[in-house]
Formats: structure tokens, C-alpha cells, sequence
């Protein structure tokens, strides 16, 4: 059976597998344009293998195209890298892993949270070595835990306005009003009590006028 280039499978995988673990070696090694480069170039001469043969390996190189270029910040491409990896892979922990953190990085926690549960859940059937799936769901769960440290705690029920109670009289309020009529202050009543103390006064001013001139005024008849 041939592959791409005329290289027979078994030489492809052997190939694919030897420059998987070298751009992993670079990466590790903090050469990141490096080892991006080396699996840029992996990926371009395997392409996809529709029997899935290689899908473990281009998986992971995949997953590890994702992990430098969420360093790098470019999160949509890392997006479509995990994305991949989780595809070609979905058993491998650490594909999962790397899109999770990708997620986290774009503070979509929500989908970042899904993907970590997922990971954590995984039992015996996955993909690659036991120290790998250990090691990733302890990574699951220390995310798991900044997230849940980053959300600020729940905010408080806003408290509805209340209407102003109505206003009622008190002693002191009624004393005050008091104490306003001995300073001059007029209330509405006042004019009226002024004018009728006026109209008394002015009768017994004309009761004395008429007294004083020669008695009293005598009645018609």
C-alpha cells in the first residue's frame, strides 16, 4: 500500500513518528518557531490518511501545533489545531487538554470547564500512556481550580427603592409650629382672626366716641 510521495506506509509512519518526537524535543526545548516549522512540515508531507493508520501521530502533532501557537497568542489558529487534534484523536487526554486551555485562554470558561470534565472522566480506554492520562487530568484539575478561584464571588440582590414614609405630625413638630406663630411667623388661619379682632375694636372705638359726646345713641321709633 502507497502513500503520498510513493513512500510506503509503514516508511511514512516510521518518518512521521521520528519528526513528531523532534519538533516536540524543539518545543520542549523553548525553540518554538522551530519546532512549529518542523510540524508545519510533517503535517504538509503525511496529509490525511483515510484508514486512520497515522491519525495517532498527526493527533498529537497537531495538539502540539496548538499548544506553541497558544503561547504565541494566536488563539483561533491553536483553536483549529486542537480542534483537530481532538478529532484525529478523541481518546488522547492531552488533545483534550490543550484545547481546554485554549478555551480558558479565551475566556470561554464555560467550554474550558466541559473540556477539563471530560478529561477527568476518561477511564481505561484512552489514548497513549497511563503517565500521560495522569498527568493530564491532574493539569485537568488544577485549571479546574484557577478557574473556579478567578470568578468573583456572586453579587448581592439589588435592593428595590422604597417609598418615603408619609409624614405625620409629632409633638416636637407641632411644638416647632407653635413656636413659629410666637416669632411672627403667619399661618393660614391668622389673617382671618386679625381681621375680626380688628372689626371688635374698631365698634368699641365707636361706642366710646358716642359715649364721650352726650350719651347713648337713642333708637328711631
Amino acid at each position: 500500500k502507497e502513500a503520498s510521495g510513493g513512500s510506503s506506509l509503514e516508511e511514512l509512519r516510521v518518518w512521521a513518528k521520528a519528526e513528531a518526537g523532534r519538533a516536540r524535543k524543539l518545543i520542549n526545548d523553548g525553540r518554538h518557531d522551530e519546532g512549529l516549522a518542523a510540524v508545519d512540515a510533517m503535517l504538509s508531507k503525511v496529509g490525511y490518511q483515510q484508514d486512520g493508520t497515522l491519525n495517532g501521530i498527526l493527533g498529537m502533532a497537531n495538539s502540539n501545533k496548538a499548544a506553541v501557537l497558544t503561547l504565541k497568542g494566536q488563539f483561533e489558529a491553536a483553536l483549529q489545531a486542537a480542534n483537530l487534534s481532538v478529532a484525529l484523536c478523541p481518546g488522547w487526554p492531552k488533545g483534550r487538554l490543550i484545547r481546554g486551555n485554549v478555551y480558558r485562554k479565551q475566556g470561554n470558561l464555560e467550554a474550558a470547564t466541559a473540556e477539563y470534565h471530560a478529561i477527568i472522566a476518561m477511564e481505561e480506554n484512552f489514548s497513549g500512556s497511563a503517565e500521560d492520562a495522569r498527568k493530564a487530568k491532574e493539569d485537568a484539575r488544577q485549571n479546574l481550580s484557577r478557574i473556579a478561584a478567578a470568578k468573583p464571588p456572586p453579587r448581592p440582590p439589588h435592593p428595590g427603592k422604597k417609598s418615603a414614609p408619609a409624614h405625620t405630625p409629632t409633638p416636637a413638630g407641632s411644638a416647632a409650629q407653635g413656636q413659629r406663630k410666637g416669632n411672627g411667623v403667619r399661618t393660614k388661619s391668622e389673617p382671618k382672626a386679625a381681621a375680626a379682632a380688628a372689626a371688635v375694636a374698631a365698634s368699641a372705638a365707636v361706642k366710646r366716641e358716642s359715649e364721650a359726646e352726650g350719651g347713648k345713641v337713642e333708637r328711631g321709633g
